[in-house]
């Protein structure tokens, strides 16, 4: 779990309630966690990582994607609430997070973790260029999906090696994309992927041409670039998205 201001306001409020602590006398707001961190000198520290790198041809290639999903979208009238970014992340049953909370000054920064690093799901995230979240699709790393309950709002299939193979993918437009407003009447929309190898088969052209959409794929080697709804922000989606699921299903385990 990334360690953000808001998780550390959270578990304050969790242990406040152990301590019976009444509501009304302390609310873990954003102000308390600011000043508790600055008494104990800590700060949000992040671990350095490498970039990237990308192709030659990189602002070629950019101008090209942004001029054919502007065009797309002119020919074909296509409002935002139709326009969608979809791809999969995988989520590890621990996530060791670039950042913690550390004394400042320290030049060496230790993120302890429970060594189950390898285990994982994978989810598949979608948002619309207007800004809706689509639900979540849990893939889980098994034969058959268990028989307890799953939480409400999420969608959840079991393949042996936990990864989206073509056949998921078409479930995952029928049972995702599909059911998005405006899908059931098929209206004319435009789904961006990566150049996943589940994602160029032909049964899942064929299920998005069938659902009156126009499959847009994101040039190899430039997801981190490119994927994103609104072609002029140029902000990372996976960071983006994983970042927002990360803190919802967060606030779900604690209410």
């Amino acid at each position: 779990m990334p360690i953000t201001r808001a998780v550390i306001q959270l578990k304050a409020l969790e242990i406040s309630k152990e301590l019976n602590i009444p509501p009304t006398e302390f609310k873990a707001s954003f102000g308390w966690c600011r000043r508790m961190m600055r008494r104990n000198g800590l700060s949000l520290r992040r671990r350095t990582s490498l970039a990237q790198r990308l192709p030659s041809d990189f602002r070629e290639k950019l101008l090209s994607y942004q001029r054919y999903v502007i065009q797309v979208k002119e020919e074909a009238l296509i409002p935002l609430d139709q326009m969608g970014n979809a791809d999969q992340t995988p989520v590890f049953f621990d996530m060791p997070t670039s950042v913690t909370v550390h004394k400042k000054g320290d030049k060496s920064v230790i993120v302890r973790s429970t060594g189950n690093e390898k285990s994982r799901v994978t989810l598949m995230l979608a948002y619309l260029a207007d800004g809706t979240k689509l639900p979540p699709y849990l893939i889980l790393k098994r034969k058959t999906v268990p028989k307890e309950a799953m939480p409400a709002g999420i969608i959840v299939r079991a393949q042996a090696k936990g990864w989206m193979e073509t056949e998921l993918v078409v479930d995952w437009l029928k049972v995702v994309w599909g059911r998005r407003r405006g899908g059931l009447r098929k209206r004319r929309n435009m789904l961006v992927l990566d150049a996943f190898r589940g994602h160029l088969t032909e049964p899942v052209k064929k299920q998005v041409k069938a659902m009156n959409g126009d499959l847009v794929i994101i040039p190899g080697g430039m997801t981190s670039q490119l994927q994103v709804l609104d072609v002029v922000v140029n902000k990372p989606f996976k960071d983006h998205l994983r970042k927002r699921y990360t803190e919802w299903l967060w606030l779900v385990i604690m209410h």
